[in-house]
């Protein structure tokens, strides 16, 4: 069975392919990264956390609680500004749309192999914490649609 999860990043990761032609677009107002940075740094993100569970231990993984775990996963929020992008899922440089398309289909492979983890599999967020299979796909989930939010505000002239 396909967690629920998986199933709401496939669908966002359609919304994120029909970003890709637009991806020198920017707006200084709205944020300092263009579309194509956004875009990169999303699906950088979702590779890096299911790599990092695909490499977990389930006999390893603790539930772990937080305040702020708790309100942005709780409520499908991420606040906007207030955290700074590990080095890890920041993109060096701006990637041609061919490139993001060929990532696009990496993070989409993936994705379907991800879906066979065991359920206590887990990655360490930076500021979250161990979030399992499931939370992590949500967080994932969550995440891309704030990218998508912020390309979306970009996108308004």
């Amino acid at each position: 069975m396909t967690p629920k999860n998986i199933q709401g990043l496939q669908r966002l990761l359609l919304e994120v392919e029909k970003q890709i032609p637009g991806f020198d677009r920017s707006r200084p107002g709205v944020s300092a990264g263009s579309i194509g940075w956004h875009l990169d740094h999303l699906m950088l993100t979702v590779e890096l956390t299911l790599l990092k569970m695909t490499e977990s231990s389930p006999e390893a993984y603790r539930r772990e609680y937080g305040f702020w775990r708790a309100v942005c996963i709780g409520l499908g929020w991420l606040p906007r500004g207030r955290a700074k992008a590990p080095k890890i899922v920041t993109p060096v440089s701006l990637k041609e749309a061919s490139a993001l398309e060929e990532q696009l289909s990496q993070v989409r492979e993936q994705l379907q192999k991800a879906a066979l983890l065991h359920p206590k599999q887990y990655m360490q967020h930076p500021f979250f914490g161990k979030l399992k299979r499931d939370t992590a796909f949500r967080f994932l989930e969550i995440h891309t649609r704030h990218h998508l939010q912020i390309i979306k505000e970009i996108n308004a002239s």
